[in-house]
């Protein structure tokens, strides 16, 4: 495994660990299917969701199937790429998927961005 490859195992690794450990606290969110690593993230999605019905209707629809989502923020070194959807795993029945939003975007394209992925 080449080691960009081995890094990004990593990362998102210790993000579903940090994410669940975060989760477990929070009665309100005893299963959320769409999960944030960071209150950006959160701030993000939260104000995404007040602002798209669309965006609302896909949290909804997420909530209900056998997909987790963890939402994250980070630098993307080329123009190329604001965000992108990393298929993590799948155990026991659940498939679990990474959202990366470019960090160094403006915050209408960060809407944007997560609202398309």
């Amino acid at each position: 495994m080449e080691t960009s490859s081995r890094a990004r195992w990593i990362v998102a690794a210790a993000l579903l660990f940090c994410a669940a450990r975060a989760q477990a606290g929070d009665p309100a969110n005893a299963d959320p299917h769409v999960r944030t690593a960071t209150s950006g993230a959160r701030e993000l999605l939260t104000e995404d969701m007040r602002r798209s019905s669309t965006v609302r209707a896909l949290v909804q629809r997420l909530q209900r199937s056998d997909v987790v989502v963890y939402v994250q923020m980070r630098f993307f070194g080329s123009q190329i790429s604001r965000g992108r959807l990393i298929f993590l795993s799948a155990v026991a029945g659940t498939r679990y998927i990474v959202v990366e939003i470019g960090c160094g975007e403006s915050w209408g394209t960060q809407l944007a961005t997560l609202g398309h992925e």
